[in-house]
């Protein structure tokens, strides 16, 4: 056993153990303390995230239900308007095959709220297509009036516009 490093020296053993506590003392007033706060501040850093994740997720879950509950008014609404065209087409078309007289004013109003609400509702993915095209033959049918030119026009403009 000639290698000084397998012998027992006592000084060696208390100036090691004295290097060690220093380190130890240096590392925990130096390094382990911003270290444990750097720590600390990420965790909340963290919890604060989740946190406000929670909140956006809650806020997309109400806007969902919103959006959902607007989208089934609307179609609700459009499915009345459509009706109520396809109605006021029908009237439209017996009034003219019976010859009752038919104002050329009264029918450029129908024309022109038929196609605002058509367009107001096609924003929101209601397809009024069918219901124009229904009220676009009902002016075309035998007549014993003159439909104006203009409602022809605008409903043929609206129809070919939505059309391709």
């Amino acid at each position: 056993m000639d290698n000084p490093l397998l012998r027992p020296d006592p000084g060696l053993f208390i100036w090691t153990i004295f290097t060690f506590l220093v380190l130890l003392a240096v590392l925990a007033k130096f390094a382990w303390g911003p270290l444990l706060k750097a720590l600390e501040s990420r965790q909340q850093s963290i919890r604060a995230a989740l946190d406000d994740a929670q909140r956006a997720k809650q806020e997309l879950e109400r806007l969902e239900q919103e959006s959902t509950q607007i989208m089934r008014k609307a179609r609700s609404e459009a499915e009345a308007i459509i009706t109520a065209s396809r109605s006021d087409a029908e009237r439209l078309r017996e009034e003219i095959a019976t010859g009752r007289p038919v104002e050329a004013d009264n029918i450029e109003a129908r024309v022109d709220s038929i196609l605002t609400v058509a367009g107001r509702f096609s924003k929101q993915g209601v397809d009024f297509l069918p219901a124009v095209r229904d009220c676009r033959a009902a002016l075309d049918a035998p007549r014993q009036m003159k439909v104006p030119a203009s409602s022809l026009k605008k409903m043929d403009t609206w129809l070919s516009a939505k059309s391709k």
